[in-house]
């Protein structure tokens, strides 16, 4: 049995923003009877809804990870949360990126839950996360970093320097030793 080892790169600092867009048709109607706006009941309760979206953040990424920050602009609703780690070990790109999209998924189903209950309407939450610095540089260092090309143009370019420099090293070598030598 074949047993691959796997390397692992450690992610510390902010890992992702995700923006959450709750949108309602209702909206407009609610300001002219002078409901309560979503940002309001909002204000009231963020407590609990920033302790919800930190268990999913938990279950589904892990105990190392928390909810660094949680922003609710007013005006369209837009819920912004930081989720950041102080280390953890990822040894697949792909497997940890699909852990953030069930993480963005289910905080999304909350978030238009939380909200279509407490203002008694139909909720339409919309979700995209960006990577953070940690997670960016875990990205880059998953991409190859020379395509290959047909004609092997990099293969070309190395054998040049390789050739080169040991050229320039023999020089060297030729001159101090026929400085030192009679």
């Amino acid at each position: 049995m074949k047993i691959e080892e796997e390397n692992e790169t450690v992610l510390s600092g902010e890992v992702c923003f995700v923006s959450f867009r709750v949108q309602t048709d209702e909206l407009y109607e609610m300001e002219s009877k002078d409901f309560r706006y979503p940002w309001r009941i909002f204000e009231e309760s963020n407590i609990d809804l920033r302790k919800r979206l930190e268990s999913i953040v938990k279950e589904t990424l892990g105990e190392q990870f928390q909810l660094k920050s949680l922003t609710v602009g007013r005006g369209s609703i837009e819920v912004i949360a930081n989720v950041a780690t102080t280390y953890y070990a990822v040894s697949k790109y792909k497997n940890f990126v699909e852990s953030i999209d069930l993480m963005v998924q289910q905080c999304k189903s909350l978030i238009s839950k939380y909200f279509g209950d407490r203002i008694k309407c139909k909720t339409v939450v919309t979700a995209n996360w960006v990577a953070a610095p940690s997670l960016s540089k875990l990205q880059a260092s998953n991409q190859p970093i020379v395509e290959k090309t047909k004609n092997n143009e990099m293969s070309i370019v190395t054998k040049y320097l390789v050739f080169s420099h040991f050229i320039l090293t023999a020089a060297i070598l030729f001159i101090l030793l026929e400085k030192h030598l009679p």
